[in-house]
């Protein structure tokens, strides 16, 4: 067994019991097991997708510490991944008093829209979410589908599915590092562009007034701080998934678990697309698994009334 920072790695000589695995299951502290045989039956017969850590199946010696070594820098570079993400994060702006920051964003994004999408850029998204989510097999596996498969075109049914894209990147985007969201340029700027391409489409077929409904759960603070944000233009830090039917948005509402120190609120906008001017929205209806949830995006950065 070697101990890592409370981490442990684990190496097992031959094939344990069924019973010994189960009883390993819930230790937390356990990032890597490493199955160690020279015979090949017994490597065979242990199944890398079932348990909760990573599992290495080694039948050398030289496998064996080529494995720990490579676990060893993986893990290091998650942990330095982790400290750069789970930051105090902020979702809107009040443009009262942070007009600076939003043009300095809206300026960032303006030049990263005009920088050449390439290979590298692509590359390091990749690279930073496999670190992010290093030992989460489901979404290791949509990472891959990703970097095999992802077109410019798909960048709206990515994000509209439920993977390791809405949830990352919406993260990344709320703590306002400008370092942090460069290595996200390659995704951003697609996602904005094929957002601001349906808008156009949206604006040609309807031209009444849009209303849209959010479910979220709130820290204090953050009520707090839309409270006081009434009557006032604010930005958002993050793409918003709505919805144009008040009641989807309302039984998501009332029924999600509340969480200890957090409130359940639903938001209501009213975009009149006859003159709307700062803000981008997308039906994405059709690349939505639930289509009769009727869903609208909201691109980032946009102000509004609150």
């Amino acid at each position: 067994m070697i101990l890592i920072n409370d981490t442990i790695f684990l190496v097992i000589d031959g094939s344990p019991s069924t019973s010994f695995l189960e009883a390993i299951k819930s230790l937390k502290h356990i990032d890597s097991v490493f199955f160690y045989s020279s015979l090949p039956d017994i490597i065979d017969d242990i199944n890398k997708g079932q348990y909760a850590y990573l599992v290495y199946l080694c039948e050398t010696e030289e496998t064996l510490i080529d494995s720990i070594r490579k676990s060893r820098e993986e893990l290091d570079q998650h942990i330095v991944t982790l400290s750069m993400y789970n930051i105090k994060e902020k979702a809107t702006r009040d443009l009262s008093k942070e007009a600076g920051s939003f043009i300095f964003f809206q300026l960032f994004k303006n030049i990263l829209k005009h920088m050449p999408t390439t290979d590298q850029a692509k590359k390091t998204m990749i690279t930073t979410c496999r670190n992010y989510y290093r030992g989460k097999l489901t979404e290791l596996v949509n990472i891959d589908e990703f970097d095999r498969t992802y077109k410019s075109a798909d960048a709206i049914p990515w994000f509209v599915k439920d993977t390791f894209i809405n949830k990352f990147i919406n993260k990344v985007l709320r703590t306002e590092d400008v370092s942090v969201l460069y290595q996200f340029r390659f995704y951003i700027m697609d996602l904005s562009e094929q957002l601001e391409m349906k808008f156009l489409e949206l604006k040609e077929k309807q031209k009444d007034v849009l209303r849209l409904y959010r479910h979220s759960q709130l820290n204090h603070d953050e009520v707090e701080n839309f409270q006081k944000s009434i009557g006032n233009l604010i930005s958002t830090n993050e793409y918003l998934l709505t919805s144009s039917i008040r009641s989807v948005a309302y039984d998501f509402t009332t029924k999600s678990p509340k969480s200890e120190g957090f409130e359940r609120v639903l938001f209501e906008y009213q975009v009149d697309l006859n003159i709307v001017q700062t803000i981008v929205i997308a039906d994405v209806q059709e690349y939505s698994t639930f289509p009769e949830q009727a869903e609208f995006l909201v691109d980032i950065g946009k102000k509004s009334l609150f």
